[in-house]
């Protein structure tokens, strides 16, 4: 083998030592650079500062004075002294040794414990960003569920404000047709009962009037006249006394046989025809209403065939204009 063979596998072996370290350089190189500057800066400057002879002597003065100097001993900082003392010394072991740069090791070291700050950042971070949209979706959800519960509450107070109350009133059905026993049934007939005294005058002093005896409570007969009937029936000579006085007319009828009309109190039926025909006939009566029909003792089958009186001349009932 000649001179020039021998260097040229010299020179190839040189080639590969170089491509080594120049690859291990670049490995060493690459780890730290997910640091910041300022971070290898302050490393860098740490390292220096541990791998110093002088921090060697003085771990060890510190080490020596703890341990025989000051007796009384402070277990806390004999380990701290103890734990530097032991940094101090691997980390000269690793560079001298081991032919390791320090620096590269703490680049590593703080490399790692970023990674897992910033896992533990992004874990937290996603919790407390899923637990805020749940938190946005269900308030949105029950901001629509309100809104939506609301709507419909309007839709309820709308429909029920738009039906009128159902009052129970007075009302008196004309005609001397009834006995005082069949009054009674009458009334049940239409799901009330005979209005006693109290009510005929309140519903007098609300404006009632209809001028024609009504079997109520108690074998009572009673109508009621507003005197603003009563002065326009004076003015004439044969109907001044068709209604009475002003007031509640009547009183006990001794004969529960004799025939009247029915107060009965309760929940008024609508108006028919012929009670609209009745109302609108006049409002000052030319005969007395208990000569105007003649009918048969028993109440009529059908119940839709009996005239109720309205209120007044002007009112169905006592609280609803027609």
């Amino acid at each position: 083998m000649s001179d020039t063979e021998v260097n040229t596998d010299d020179d190839k072996v040189d080639a590969t030592n170089t491509s080594t370290n120049d690859s291990d350089n670049t490995s060493m190189t690459n780890s730290p650079s997910k640091l910041s500057e300022s971070t290898q800066l302050i490393l860098t400057g740490a390292s220096d500062i541990l791998l110093s002879p002088f921090v060697l002597v003085i771990v060890v003065v510190i080490l020596v004075y703890s341990q025989f100097v000051n007796t009384g001993g402070a277990s806390t900082n004999s380990f701290v002294v103890w734990a530097l003392f032991s940094i101090v010394i691997t980390l000269h072991a690793v560079k001298y040794f081991g032919n390791v740069q320090v620096e590269e090791i703490l680049f590593k070291i703080a490399g790692v414990l970023m990674d897992i700050f910033y896992k533990l950042y992004d874990g937290v971070a996603s919790i407390f960003s899923t637990l805020s949209i749940n938190l946005s979706d269900s308030s949105s959800s029950s901001d629509s569920s309100s809104s939506s519960n609301d709507g419909e509450n309007n839709i309820e107070d709308t429909n029920t404000s738009s039906i009128p109350d159902v009052q129970e009133e007075v009302f008196n059905i004309p005609h001397n047709t009834y006995t005082y026993d069949e009054s009674r049934a009458l009334c049940k007939a239409y799901d009330s009962r005979l209005a006693t005294y109290e009510e005929i005058e309140n519903a007098y002093e609300s404006g009632g009037e209809w001028c024609a005896y009504g079997w109520s409570e108690g074998q009572m007969a009673y109508f009621p006249t507003q005197k603003s009937t009563f002065d326009e029936l004076q003015k004439t000579v044969r109907q001044k006394n068709n209604c009475g006085r002003p007031g509640v007319n009547g009183g006990y009828m001794a004969n529960p046989n004799l025939r009247f009309g029915v107060n009965c109190y309760g929940v008024k039926p609508e108006m028919k025809n012929t009670d609209e025909a009745l109302m609108s006939a006049s409002k000052v009566p030319h005969t007395t209403r208990q000569q105007t029909i003649k009918s048969s003792t028993k109440i009529q089958k059908k119940i839709d065939e009996i005239t109720i009186s309205g209120f007044n001349y002007n009112s169905w009932n006592a609280y609803e204009k027609i």
